[in-house]
């Protein structure tokens, strides 16, 4: 009995399926991962319009209800690109002083943020300053994303 020969094609053959799901996985997985990648910034984009859409709205009311959904809108853009894009940028971005980069840019959104609301409640201010503030924010809001 000759059972040695008889097996050894069964065994090569085995193992050649075992490579195709593994390569097949790991496809599997970039595939999905960039599926998630670009659900992300298609997200990313639809609140970046909405933010310069309500940013526009702010700009012709200057009421505190504006500026609060301003404010949520910025906010929740933030969380949403820390909590995904940032986790990809974070590789070596120091600035100076060994902080990461994407912390500082969301302080200085934060500091954007705390001098807009300054000009909505101080209604001396021209609406200029206040449009120059929305494209301050939008414009580190870019940066974040981007």
């Amino acid at each position: 009995m000759k059972i040695g020969q008889d097996m050894r094609p069964l065994v090569e053959k085995t193992k050649i399926e075992q490579r195709h799901v593994k390569e097949g996985k790991e496809d599997f997985q970039v595939l999905l991962r960039k599926e998630n990648e670009k659900t992300h910034k298609e997200r990313l984009k639809r609140l970046l319009f909405d933010i310069e859409k309500q940013g526009e709205k702010l700009a012709r009311s200057q009421t505190i209800k504006e500026l609060h959904q301003y404010k949520q809108l910025v906010e929740r853009f933030v969380k949403e690109a820390v909590h995904f894009g940032m986790n990809l940028k974070h590789s070596s971005t120091f600035s100076h002083s060994g902080k990461m980069e994407s912390h500082i840019l969301v302080e200085k959104i934060d500091e954007e943020l705390l001098n807009l609301a300054t000009i909505v409640l101080d209604r001396n201010k021209q609406s200029i300053d206040l449009m120059g503030k929305i494209g301050e924010i939008k414009g580190l809001l870019i940066n974040l994303y981007t």
